[in-house]
């Protein structure tokens, strides 16, 4: 079956790549597919029969494939509406709303920051770099999706330097440290199949799991230029269950000891007093009470450009998100498009941007000029703008109708 799929696979998409349904790509690109499709499937396959019960015999006690569709495809239609009528009326509501009102269906930033992923020297974020953020198994950087497991697997790196020396053998120790974890892990689960296979239908593992790979897949593979460490949440989830099933696993046979279970309970009392600690400190060296005036300005900035730009005034700025919010009787635009609408976008795209931001009002810009130097925007501002003022590296600038000669 998954031979059969992949060649069938493979021949819709080489055809739909010389039609120019799709963009053209690597051939081998298909072997791989077909290789880790096939990996994964017998793996699937494997875990099902180590965890399954050994005591049904699938020829006498289960129907045949057509035997229980045919039984079943009632029920599992009237389950699928009830489900798919909220989840994919909502979406569609959204994507409908979005584009009515925003010219298309899914937001602008996702369309901006996979832009960007095409771009090959962007000022602003990149896509994955290497294999290990493209699975989302990295340490550090945008795609480090299994925070904070990583940061423990990388002092546990640093740990066993003595055991596996070398200057630049960080990567190497971490994945060694990763795939003993794993294999630890695989271990506990496999000597408890049973309470595993219970505990992972009752929280969902399996399509938690599902949802994770593709979740990750779907901003790497699209070479999204811009994740975000909030991205993961799925992630964060899938490790907190996973991490509480073992420690279950490993301490539910000590707990019928009083003495130890006593211990397990002081344990949990006293970490969850320490990272209160932990996090009280950070909040208290951070924002220290009445430490600050209480009418100093939240960001300098605002008081600069309220104090060196006309009241009404639609000032242009690359990344102004915090000034946006904070500024009074001001309009800030955003020119990185990521706040903005789909017709700059394209403006952006077309080089036309200098003249769009004009014809909507803006009249003054507030950047870097290497900035504006620089990919995505690619000099095309630079006949537009003139200079009056500097502040902090950045520069004042009028937005011209014409471009200077």
């Amino acid at each position: 079956a998954s031979a059969m799929s992949a060649a069938a696979f493979s021949g819709v998409m080489i055809i739909a790549a010389q039609i120019g349904v799709v963009e053209k790509f690597p051939r081998a690109a298909l072997l791989v597919d077909a290789i880790l499709s096939f990996s994964l499937v017998l793996a699937l396959r494997f875990f099902a029969r180590w965890f399954g019960n050994k005591k049904i015999n699938p020829n006498l006690s289960t129907p045949s494939p057509i035997d229980e569709l045919r039984l079943s495809f009632k029920n599992w239609s009237a389950e699928a509406w009830v489900y798919y009528r909220v989840v994919g009326g909502a979406l569609a509501v959204y994507m409908l709303y979005n584009k009515i009102v925003f010219g298309v269906s899914s937001p602008v930033s996702g369309l901006v920051k996979r832009w960007w992923g095409t771009l090959l020297h962007t000022i602003y974020d990149k896509p994955a770099a290497n294999w290990a953020e493209f699975f989302g198994v990295g340490y550090g950087g945008a795609y480090n999706t299994w925070q904070p497991i990583s940061q423990t697997l990388e002092a546990l790196a640093i740990w066993i330097k003595p055991l596996y020396r070398g200057a630049n053998t960080q990567d190497e120790r971490y994945y060694i440290v990763m795939a003993a974890l794993t294999l630890f892990i695989l271990a506990v689960f496999f000597l408890n199949a049973r309470r595993v296979l219970r505990a992972v239908r009752n929280m969902a593992l399996v399509p938690l799991i599902a949802s994770g790979g593709i979740h990750t897949l779907s901003y790497t593979a699209t070479a999204y230029g811009g994740a975000k460490e909030w991205y993961w949440l799925s992630q964060l989830l899938l490790s907190i269950f996973i991490i509480s099933i073992v420690i279950d696993l490993l301490l539910k046979p000590l707990q019928k000891y009083k003495p130890l279970r006593l211990t397990f309970q002081a344990a949990s009392l006293a970490t969850g007093i320490y990272l209160a600690f932990i996090l009280g400190g950070f909040i208290v060296t951070n924002m220290p009470h009445h430490f600050f005036p209480a009418d100093r300005p939240y960001m300098e900035v605002v008081a600069y450009l309220e104090a060196n730009t006309p009241p009404n005034a639609v000032i242009g700025m690359t990344g102004g998100g915090n000034v946006g919010y904070f500024i009074k009787d001001r309009v800030i635009v955003n020119m990185d498009g990521l706040i903005n609408s789909y017709d700059y976008f394209q403006a952006l795209k077309r080089k036309e941007a200098p003249t769009y931001l004009y014809e909507h009002g803006v009249r003054i810009v507030f950047s870097n000029t290497k900035l504006l130097d620089a990919s995505p925007y690619e000099s095309q501002f630079a006949p537009y703008i003139s200079s009056f003022n500097v502040y902090g590296g950045k520069s004042l600038l009028w937005l011209l109708q014409e471009p200077k000669k």
